[in-house]
Formats: structure tokens, sequence, C-alpha cells
């Protein structure tokens, strides 16, 4: 997944013109999508929270903590750094219980 920040094309999902609303793209599967269609996708498919979903996707574009810190204006980067820390805890339990229903069977 890559993170642009030029002029570029609308999301192929929901045909926003990202650049004019302030969105950021990313290409997911060889779509351009942005910022708000993948936080969605993200919180449909997991038990992330809404802030944790915005910033797995802004991450999933390459964006750094600091940069999502910046572009947010409302959280710092301790706070960026601290949904990373919940998004990777998650991800950890829900592997390792994968992991245990699997050796059940």
């Amino acid at each position: 997944m890559s993170y642009e920040t030029g002029p570029v094309p609308g999301c192929d999902r929901c045909e926003s013109p990202a650049p004019d609303l302030g969105l950021k793209l990313g290409d997911v599967d060889g779509e351009q999508v942005c910022h708000v269609c993948r936080q969605n996708e993200i919180e449909e498919t997991t038990f992330l929270s809404e802030r944790e979903a915005l910033t797995l996707a802004l991450k999933d574009f390459g964006m750094t903590h600091q940069e999502i810190a910046d572009w947010d204006g409302d959280i710092s980067k301790s706070t960026v750094d601290e949904y990373s820390l919940r998004i990777n805890n998650k991800v950890d339990k829900a592997k390792r219980t994968i992991e245990t229903v699997e050796q059940a069977e």
C-alpha cells in the first residue's frame, strides 16, 4: 500500500474527489481507495475502535505516527503510538485465539 500527497484521482469506491476534500488515498488491492473507505472496511471486519481503524487505515497508506498526528490535528504522536499499540495487541490476541482453535480441532 502506498501513500500519496499530490493531486490524484478520487476514490475508486466512493468516487470522492480526494484532494478536494482532504482525503488521503492509497492503493488497496489495485484500487485507489480513500482513507474513509479503508477505515470503514477495517471497522466492518475487525473489533478495532473508530480511531484505531482510522490509524490503521492511514498507516496502511504509509503514513508515520507523526504524519498521522499532524494530519489529524486533534491528537499527538503519543496518542497515535497508543492506538498502534492497541491495534497490535488486538491483532496478536486474535492470532493466538485462531491458533488455539486450530490446535483444538
